[in-house]
């Protein structure tokens, strides 16, 4: 007889909920799943837009909402009214402070109070007074003793910059501008009598022509400032110009001299180490003795080609080896322009 299968139900029963369930092999279909899947979707990716007051209200924290629970709060705010203020002069520190102060008390003497300092300084302070004293002071120039005093300064102080005495056209021209310096200040006092004769239209009028006047000689100042920036510009490169230009020269003619001298001709080989001759890099004087073609125009040349000159005579004067470079440039440029 076979023996009776033992029970292990007792003995196993903590692993009972290792048990296949019948839950886990019922699955969802695909549809329910796409379906929960967009449901935590929208509930993750909710709209950030909508009204949440209905659901869920946001009530503002405010300080009186916050400082309302705080007990060191109220215990403040609950005694701050009960205390009475401390008075200074009736305290015993008061008491206390005085006597260390050693302060006594003197009577003031009227009899001993200078008023005169006071009436001094506010005369001296009158800032009435003292524009009225300068405006006096000054004394009132005419027309013709503001042009008198500039010919005398145009004839104490000439100007050392300038070689060549004015034509006679600038001097007729200047004489011409004083004429009518004198005339118009002669007949300032005729234009016044007219300008308070005139109504209130005309004087608008005249305004305006003045202003217009006024933009018009700007303007020409304006042009004729800068044309005169132009003029010294150019002034200083071509001094610059002729400078190096007579350097140069003179620099060259020391180096002919020390050749005459020296009687020699410089070769443009030395000898190696090994007795071979090698090309020499550079011998003193080769870029001084350089050769700078110019074509002559029909006018002086411009400040650009000025410029570029002057940079090729200040390497030669150095001896330096960016002639050729230069040189090169100023053929490309200036003589054979693309």
């Amino acid at each position: 007889m076979a023996a009776p299968l033992a029970h292990f139900d007792e003995d196993w029963q903590d692993f009972n909920e290792f048990k296949p369930s019948s839950d886990i092999c019922s699955f969802k279909s695909m549809e329910d799943l796409v379906h929960d899947f967009d449901e935590k979707l929208t509930v993750c990716f909710r709209n950030y837009n909508t009204t949440t007051e209905n659901i869920a209200p946001i009530k503002p924290i405010t300080e009186d909402n916050y400082l309302k629970d705080d007990e060191v709060w109220n215990a403040l705010t609950d005694n701050y009214g009960n205390v009475m203020p401390v008075d200074w002069k009736t305290s015993h520190t008061r008491s206390l402070h005085l006597p260390s102060l050693n302060l006594t008390e003197h009577e003031l003497d009227n009899q001993s109070l200078d008023l005169s300092d006071d009436e001094e300084l506010r005369e001296q302070m009158d800032m009435h007074s003292i524009i009225v004293s300068c405006i006096n002071d000054e004394p009132l120039f005419t027309a013709e003793q503001v042009i008198e005093e500039i010919e005398e300064m145009m004839q104490e102080s000439p100007d050392p910059e300038d070689d060549e005495s004015p034509s006679q056209s600038d001097l007729s021209m200047l004489s011409q501008d004083l004429n009518a310096l004198k005339r118009s200040g002669s007949n300032t006092s005729y234009e016044d009598r007219e300008y308070h004769r005139m109504s209130v239209s005309e004087l608008t009028e005249t305004l305006e022509e003045v202003e217009a006047a006024i933009r018009r000689y700007s303007e020409e100042l304006i042009q004729a400032l800068a044309l005169r920036d132009e003029l010294d510009y150019e002034k200083e490169v071509k001094n610059s110009f002729i400078s190096l230009l007579i350097e140069v020269q003179n620099r060259q003619k020391e180096h002919r001299e020390l050749l005459r001298k020296k009687k020699k001709i410089r070769h443009t080989t030395t000898m190696g180490p090994n007795g071979q001759r090698t090309a020499s890099t550079h011998i003193p004087g080769t870029y001084l003795t350089t050769v700078i073609p110019y074509e002559k125009k029909a006018g002086p040349p411009s400040v650009e080609d000025l410029q570029i000159l002057t940079k090729i005579l200040h390497a030669m004067r150095d001896d330096s080896e960016k002639v050729p470079a230069l040189l090169t440039d100023y053929i490309l440029k200036v003589l054979c322009p693309t």
